[in-house]
């Protein structure tokens, strides 16, 4: 008696072929959101992880070194031309006591990364490594202005020891959630225009508003801030190619 041919279902062999490249097509773009790199490829980690590691809410979580993590969601946009571009995303973060998320918002000029916004998520709360505060702590951000005076001057400003000054902060409703001004005599040192001066403010332990702008004018369109409104003190400095200044003024 003759062998008879193992019987064979037709299409079988391109059948497990189709399977295969439908499992690789799935598992590919799986991969790369738990274990993509793109905050690493970019380079907005660098500034996000130096805001967690300056900032003591952040590293009493998740101790330090922190550094990108490799397991969790990582996802978002961004986008790049030439040395300019902007990015939203969020990535994991691991320290040697814990590890979570960080929802980052950053802007790119001339080739550097600056954080406008970071929010810290792990299983003991949120942090604003940016302002570095409990994120949300005391409410929502409302107008408030304050006056006060100059107490030091460095370099041409225009302005002048003891000139009288005025802060406010304007809430806006937007990702970027507040609005900056600071006015002393007749200069306006920060938020001259309605198109500037948009921060992310915070607020601190006593609810006081917080805000911090690590971009001189030539790179984000007004000189830095580092404004602390429950301390009472509020620092403004620029780097332009007619020099550099700084201002610090005491507000009541």
């Amino acid at each position: 008696m003759s062998d008879e041919p193992t019987p064979t279902i037709p299409g079988a062999f391109g059948l497990r072929h189709v399977l295969g490249a439908i499992t690789s097509a799935l598992f590919l773009p799986l991969f790369f959101l738990i274990f993509g790199s793109a905050p690493s490829c970019m380079g907005f980690d660098e500034p996000t992880l130096r805001a967690i590691e300056a900032c003591p809410q952040a590293t009493a979580i998740l101790g330090s070194p922190v550094s990108e993590g490799w397991m969790g969601l990582s996802c978002g946009n961004a986008k790049t031309v030439n040395d300019h571009g902007r990015a939203s995303w969020t990535f994991p973060v691991t320290g040697p006591r814990g590890s979570g998320s960080v929802d980052v918002q950053a802007r790119r000029r001339n080739g550097v990364w600056t954080l406008q916004r970071g929010i810290l998520t792990t299983d003991q709360g949120t942090v604003d490594i940016v302002n570095c505060t409990a994120a949300g702590a005391g409410g929502t951000i409302s107008a408030v202005t304050r006056t006060g005076s100059v107490t030091s001057v460095i370099g041409q400003a225009g302005v002048a020891v003891g000139d009288a000054c005025t802060v406010s902060v304007i809430p806006t409703g937007e990702s970027q959630n507040c609005r900056v001004e600071v006015r002393c005599g007749s200069a306006a040192l920060y938020g001259a225009t309605q198109s500037t001066g948009w921060l992310n403010c915070g607020l601190d332990a006593t609810g006081a508003v917080v805000a911090h702008d690590t971009d001189p004018t030539p790179n984000g369109g007004d000189p830095t801030l580092d404004l602390r409104l429950g301390e009472h003190t509020v620092v403004i400095t620029d780097q332009t190619q007619a020099g550099s200044w700084a201002v610090q003024l005491s507000t009541q």
